[in-house]
C-alpha cells in the first residue's frame, strides 16, 4: 500500500477513542483524550500498518507563562521510505516553571494524530483548566492584605527578628511588597519555625 492508502486504512480502524482523563475546577468540568492513551492507541496503528511518525523541526516562543510552537514531523513509509508526508501543527502550554514546551509540544502532537486520522474529539486544549492557571497567576502576584501584615508584624516582634534582615531574606524592599505566596511558602514557615525553636530553649 502506498502512505495514502495506510492513512485510510488506520481511518478505518479507529473510529474513535475514549476519553481518559478529567479536570475539576471550581465550575470548569470536562473530559480529555489525553496524550499517553492517543500515544497508545496510534502507535499500535502505526507498528500494524508500517508507517515512521519523526519530529523535524520545532519553532517555540514563549510569552510569560505560555509557550506556543509549531512543529513539524514527517510521516514516512517504512516499506517504501522515499514516499513521505510533512505534517504540521501548533501547539500551547501553560505553565510558570519549566514544562511549557512540554505541554506545547504534547498538545500539538496529539492534535497532529487526531487530524491526520480524523479521530473525532472535543477536548478542551489543556490538561489543567484555564481558570485553574488564571487563578494561580493572580495568587503569585496578590499583595498581602492587612492580617498578614499584623501577623508579621507581631511574629518579627515576638522571635526578635531584625526587620531589614528579614527583608533581605524574602528578597523585598519593605512587608507590604510581600506577595500571598510569599507569605504562604517562606515568610510565615520560617517565622514560625524561628518561634518554635526559641521555645524549646
Amino acid at each position: 500500500m502506498n502512505i495514502y492508502e495506510k492513512i485510510n486504512a488506520i481511518m478505518e480502524s479507529v473510529e474513535s477513542l475514549q476519553k481518559d482523563g478529567r479536570v475539576a475546577f471550581g465550575s470548569t468540568k470536562y473530559n480529555y483524550l489525553s496524550e499517553a492513551k492517543t500515544t497508545t492507541e496510534m502507535r499500535k496503528q502505526l507498528i500494524k500498518h508500517k508507517l515512521v511518525l519523526l519530529p523535524i523541526k520545532a519553532e517555540e516562543i514563549k510569552e510569560g507563562a505560555i509557550t506556543k510552537g509549531m512543529y513539524t514531523y514527517r510521516l514516512l513509509n517504512a516499506e517504501n521510505p522515499d514516499e513521505y508526508i510533512d505534517l504540521m501543527a501548533g501547539g500551547q502550554g501553560h505553565d510558570s516553571a519549566d514544562k511549557g514546551s512540554g505541554k506545547a509540544s504534547s498538545y500539538a502532537y496529539k492534535y497532529l494524530m487526531w487530524r491526520t486520522f480524523a479521530i473525532p474529539s472535543n477536548d478542551d486544549p489543556d490538561q489543567i483548566s484555564s481558570d485553574e492557571i488564571i487563578e494561580q497567576e493572580k495568587l503569585k502576584q496578590k499583595k498581602i492584605e492587612k492580617p498578614h501584615l499584623d501577623f508579621l508584624n507581631r511574629m518579627i516582634k515576638e522571635t526578635e527578628t531584625d526587620e531589614c534582615a528579614f527583608l533581605t531574606f524574602m528578597k523585598i524592599e519593605k512587608l507590604e511588597d510581600m506577595t500571598v505566596e510569599q507569605f504562604t511558602n517562606k515568610a510565615k514557615p520560617a517565622l514560625e519555625k524561628k518561634a518554635k525553636d526559641m521555645k524549646k530553649k
